[in-house]
């Protein structure tokens, strides 16, 4: 059985439309296109010359900040947040404050919000609109910022409108496989990244869901992303990217573009970027720089035993709360079925694949038993097999071990079945 896994991740959405920030005398350069202002007409005088416009904003909108806690602290609508160069380690100001305050400090907090993540925690921006986050140094490496936690993202935005990020490099202090993105936008809306540096572990570096109008990227780099530069799921509208590098993921980069129209000028692509974006006809390329094609051999087939350690066990597991993402992105090998009235243990050879389009099938015996699944809580899935019976997934975590380590139990016909994750470069057609 051969088999080619590749990682689905969902449609983008891009706009030609860039925000214009406001500029004092000695501003630094963030990236973005300035609008023309339109020629002013007056009475009994000539029409003035067509000229750049840059609004200046409300001083008391113009924050500067040199700390993750000034940052965070400076979040509301319409403020555009200076930060000085220095390294900023999100994880560190998240894990402090949490430990303090718990949930209080949220309750405290109308615009940003701790969010706990399996290994850590996640700092999320919402219900901001015309929000900018710039760096004051024109080198976009002076202005650092960092997680630790592999499941959170850097940032996250949800239910934000207007959102600018410039001047800045993002990415987690680990590295290998990721589950949290570099960026997230959620159900967000006009988007801009102007002159940033986006790199890996993150599994993916701009993540978009259900986000719409458009996302514009101008001298953007994405790198060293597990499962590639760009994710989306269920978003829509016009994307953008001039003068964007995207380079070095380490898996096929495939998502959905179902939805979007793509454009790319003057970009650089790396060999796993170019197999997905060259050849396909819903993308438009201008001027771009390509990598080479790699062509596959033809490998042997998989055995999920080889994904397995010979040591398993249950003990020390424990259930852990988890998102869409952490069933979608792996695909799962089944390994040791469990009778649930007598206990008994046999080996068993299943897969699992969910989609984040809410489906998925279970692949057994040569053959596939498709379903539906839903999100019923934090803490677990439904799957709704064609016939109509039901069935639950569970994620458990082991705590204990060196390195972050899940597992998936099914329970489906009277039986839990233990899954493994498999990631898209363990498997190739």
């Amino acid at each position: 059985m051969k088999k080619r896994i590749l990682h689905m991740a969902a449609a983008l959405t891009i706009a030609a439309a860039a925000l214009t920030a406001c500029t004092e005398a000695k501003e630094p350069d963030r990236g973005f296109y300035e609008e023309e202002a339109e020629p002013t007409k007056t009475p009994d005088m000539p029409t003035e010359p067509e000229t750049t416009v840059t609004p200046v904003r409300p001083s008391e909108n113009n924050v500067t900040v040199s700390s993750v806690k000034e940052l965070v602290e400076a979040v509301r609508p319409g403020v555009f947040i200076y930060v000085e160069p220095g390294t900023y380690n999100i994880s560190d100001f998240l894990a402090a404050a949490w430990a303090a305050e718990g949930d209080d400090w949220n309750v405290n907090h109308e615009y940003v919000e701790i969010r706990q993540v399996y290994d850590g925690f996640e700092l999320v921006i919402k219900n901001v609109e015309n929000l900018t986050i710039e760096g004051t140094d024109s080198d976009r490496a002076a202005t650092h910022f960092q997680t630790d936690p592999r499941y959170a993202a850097v940032l996250a935005f949800e239910n934000c409108t207007y959102v600018n990020l410039s001047t800045i490099t993002m990415g987690h202090t680990n590295t290998g496989n990721c589950y949290g993105s570099v960026i997230d936008f959620r159900g967000c809306e006009a988007i801009a990244v102007g002159n940033a540096d986006l790199y890996g572990c993150g599994v993916i570096g701009l993540n978009l869901e259900y986000c719409t109008n458009y996302l514009f990227c101008n001298n953007v780099t994405i790198r060293e992303c597990y499962s590639g530069p760009l994710g989306n799921e269920g978003s829509s509208g016009v994307w953008q990217f001039d003068n964007c590098s995207l380079v070095d993921s380490t898996s096929s980069c495939l998502f959905d573009i179902d939805g979007l129209d793509i454009t790319f000028n003057n970009c650089k692509f790396g060999d796993r970027e170019t197999e997905n974006f060259m050849f396909s006809d819903r993308i438009t390329a201008n001027n771009c720089e390509w990598g080479n094609v790699e062509i596959y051999p033809d490998y042997p087939e998989s055995d999920p035993a080889d994904y397995i350690p010979a040591t398993f066990t249950t003990d020390g597991l424990s259930v852990t709360p988890f998102d869409k993402s952490m069933l979608t992105y792996p695909y799962w090998a089944g390994f040791e079925v469990t009778d649930e009235k007598t206990g008994a243990t046999a080996e068993t050879d299943i897969w699992a694949y969910f989609f984040s389009d809410g489906t998925g099938f279970i692949y057994e015996d040569g053959y596939e038993r498709g379903f539906d699944w839903y999100m019923d809580s934090q803490y677990g899935a439904t799957m709704t097999f064609d016939d109509g019976t039901e069935a639950g997934a569970i994620i458990y975590a082991d705590k204990n071990a060196k390195e972050s380590t899940t597992w998936l139990q099914i329970y489906m016909d009277g039986h839990g079945t233990w899954f493994a994750p498999l990631y898209p470069t363990d498997v190739e057609e």
